[in-house]
């Protein structure tokens, strides 16, 4: 499975994880609230060439993404780790915006607060 084919939220995951959805929706919002100021801080540290810093970032963000069952997001975190790692910077700092989008797309599943509720 690729990124483009893999969840946003893999609601399996998050089932088994956190058990039923009204426990696994303040877990979820947290997740948002602790994570969306590394999201926002990528851009500063690549301005700053501060890739050591961008680097851990990226590899704090797939950690908790993964955990909460944003496979997307984790998977994509470990793509542009993996670029940093083996000196690809300008590629990782291209795709950056990737890692905005899909926190983004989490964010609205999880804020629409339909996680467990019939469609």
């Amino acid at each position: 499975m690729t990124a483009a084919t893999m969840p946003d939220l893999d609601l399996d995951h998050v089932a088994e994880v956190f058990g039923d959805p009204d426990s696994a929706r303040p877990m979820l919002e947290y997740f948002l609230e602790t994570v969306e100021p590394s999201v926002d801080a990528l851009g500063r540290l690549a301005a700053q060439n501060d890739f050591e810093a961008l680097r851990g970032t990226l590899h704090t963000i797939g950690g908790a993404a993964r955990t909460a069952g944003a496979r997307r997001l984790g998977d994509l975190c470990a793509r542009l780790e993996a670029d940093l790692i083996d000196g690809r910077r300008a590629a990782a700092i291209r795709r950056l915006g990737v890692v905005r989008e899909a926190f983004d797309c989490v964010g609205g599943i999880i804020r629409a607060g339909t996680i467990g509720r019939p469609a």
